[in-house]
């Protein structure tokens, strides 16, 4: 099986400081680290290819912290995604 790593460009991201800050973002823009291809996909796509596909994804802060993006469920069944910090 092959993984394709995708870097993730944030744009209507809150600064952080919110539980998720991922929860007004309804599409995700992307850009593959291995073949180069650039897109776009919707929240539910990306949780999934996230959570089913085993797809990794990650952003970059502007001082160069990286987070991996994960796709999680809450008690409730709502999906979610929620960062972690690479070290």
């Amino acid at each position: 099986m092959s993984i394709t790593v995708k870097k993730v460009i944030l744009k209507n991201a809150t600064d952080g400081s919110s539980d998720n800050q991922f929860a007004n973002i309804n599409s995700f823009i992307w850009r593959d680290e291995v073949g180069g291809l650039e897109g776009s996909t919707s929240r539910d796509r990306f949780f999934d290819w996230i959570k089913e596909d085993k797809g990794v994804a990650y952003f970059e802060k502007k001082d160069g912290t990286k987070y991996l993006i994960e796709a999680k469920f809450d008690p409730n069944g709502t999906k979610r995604f929620e960062k972690k910090l690479v070290k």
